[in-house]
């Protein structure tokens, strides 16, 4: 009988190629200011694709969009929308939508990379 794997997380890490560690951390939708953070998360990160050059909904520019499959439990908390996702590189990305998916062991983010500079 094969044994049951003491931590999941790992033997996933283990056998999907692309699993990094980010930083995630909860921001205040109003002032942009950090309210919580967690690290290192492991991460599934999709593929970036760059939109069209014109903008965004919500007059926002357009840019480049990645998805992130997040551990739930090593967040501590819910990320939102205006959220933020760091890589190990420190490319920040701003949380566009979240859905809950695994039942309730994995957060699927879809975001959108920080321009340089940007603080809120």
């Amino acid at each position: 009988m094969t044994p049951f794997p003491a931590d999941i997380a790992q033997d996933f890490a283990a056998v999907v190629d692309g699993l990094e560690h980010v930083t995630v951390s909860r921001h205040d939708p109003d002032t942009g200011e950090e309210l919580d953070s967690s690290g290192p998360v492991t991460c599934l990160a999709g593929d970036r694709v760059d939109e069209d050059a014109g903008t965004a909904a919500g007059g926002q520019a357009a840019g480049e969009k990645s998805g992130f499959t997040l551990v739930a439990c090593e967040v501590g908390f819910e990320p939102h929308e205006r959220d933020r996702v760091t890589t190990s590189d420190g490319v920040a990305w701003v949380i566009d939508a979240v859905s809950v998916e695994g039942g309730g062991t994995l957060y699927v983010c879809d975001a959108t990379r920080m321009q340089t500079g940007a603080q809120s």
